[in-house]
């Protein structure tokens, strides 16, 4: 299975950002377009894992959501990766809060390593690019892609308290990519876990 750790976003933060991105959206059909429910801040990607590695990788994120706290995320413009001229993916840019998200993203990779080495797993080499938290909401289609001045522009503003982490699957099903959420954990609260 295809892993990742994320802040899942509440329904309505994912509704107002489609429509704040509403007319990017219907000019730029070069992109492919994240779906409303696939929306997220991703804080690990951890690709393919076996059960064993999932089950650890839980573990993991269960101490990280213990030593953290519910915190506030706003998002506020577009960014590209790669960041100058053409680029492959497009995100909303995180501002408030990308702080708290790059700790718990550290945080995560510090307790992997740890559940890597009591159970004899190897995850993927620790991330070595800077983190940029960020909620991925179009792909290039085909080749890579650029935005105009006036669409680099585009004014955004959500902002929403996040309080959970979860773990999620990655699968590739028709032509699209489906996400299945494994378990979620409150933010300093591990009582709750669902």
């Amino acid at each position: 299975m295809r892993i990742f750790i994320a802040l899942p976003l509440p329904d309505h933060f994912k509704q107002k950002l489609i429509n704040q991105t509403a007319l990017l959206r219907e000019r730029r059909k070069d992109l492919r377009w994240v779906p409303e429910k696939n929306l997220h801040v991703t804080l690990a990607f951890l690709g393919e894992l076996k059960q064993v590695g999932t089950d650890l990788a839980t573990a993991a994120m269960r101490r990280c959501a213990e030593k953290a706290h519910p915190f506030c995320i706003e998002a506020d413009g577009l960014l590209t990766f790669p960041s100058k001229g053409r680029f492959r993916v497009l995100a909303a840019k995180i501002s408030r809060g990308e702080r708290e998200c790059a700790a718990l993203a550290s945080m995560l990779e510090t307790e992997l390593a740890v559940e890597g080495q009591s159970g004899a797993y190897i995850f993927r080499k620790p991330e070595r690019r800077p983190f940029a938290a960020h909620i991925t909401v179009a792909r290039a289609a085909r080749e890579e892609c650029s935005l105009s001045a006036e669409e680099r522009s585009l004014h955004l503003r959500l902002s929403e308290n996040v309080s959970v982490v979860a773990i999620f699957s990655s699968t590739f099903e028709n032509g699209s990519i489906r996400y299945s959420e494994l378990g979620r954990i409150p933010l300093g609260n591990v009582r709750n876990y669902e």
